[in-house]
């Protein structure tokens, strides 16, 4: 994935959180693409886990916030698009860090003029180019949620993406959530 443990560890320990961390990441990386499926319905597991939560009175409250972080490279064309499928999410506590691997082309121009009055919007600019793992490093260092998800600039989210993955690792109990 290109995600040293010395920039998890630093995400960790900037949050000063105990040796025996729970680590809670959402991923979307193309080679972490699975689709869980309840066996007995042929309903989605998500669906099945919504269905106990509520058998059970179970109460989710999901009021962490959870850093999106989009390493982009020249995506002039793609890059609104997939900062607003994020930032369009029906779970409310969302930034969005974009880190620009020191594109040739206008998309923090574009970026910038879109979104310079909008705190949700993080938008750091890679002195050279050292490529997608680097910054989506970088993104970990700038986060400040408690669950870190990765898009890629040409990608975009489902609606109900974040919210769903929350409420699967708070009814789970789960330390990472994939999709």
């Amino acid at each position: 994935m290109g995600l040293t443990l010395n920039a998890i560890l630093v995400w960790a320990e900037k949050r000063s959180e105990a040796i025996f961390i729970k680590l809670s990441v959402l991923c979307s990386m193309t080679f972490l693409k699975t689709i869980i499926k309840h066996s007995a319905s042929r309903t989605s597991f998500y669906d099945y886990l919504c269905r106990e939560r509520q058998r059970c009175g179970m109460e989710i409250i999901m009021n962490e916030l959870v850093s999106v972080i989009i390493p982009s490279y020249n995506r002039q064309e793609t890059i609104i698009r997939a900062v607003e499928s994020v930032l369009h999410q029906t779970y409310p506590k969302i930034e969005v860090i974009v880190v620009d691997d020191c594109s040739s082309d206008n998309t923090v121009f574009i970026l910038k003029e879109k979104y310079q009055n909008d705190n949700r919007v993080i938008i750091e600019r890679l002195p050279e180019n050292k490529g997608a793992c680097f910054a989506r490093n970088r993104g970990i260092e700038l986060s400040k949620g408690e669950y870190v998800a990765f898009l890629d600039s040409d990608d975009e989210f489902y609606l109900e993406k974040i919210n769903k993955q929350v409420n699967a690792i708070k009814v789970t109990q789960s330390d990472l959530c994939a999709s």
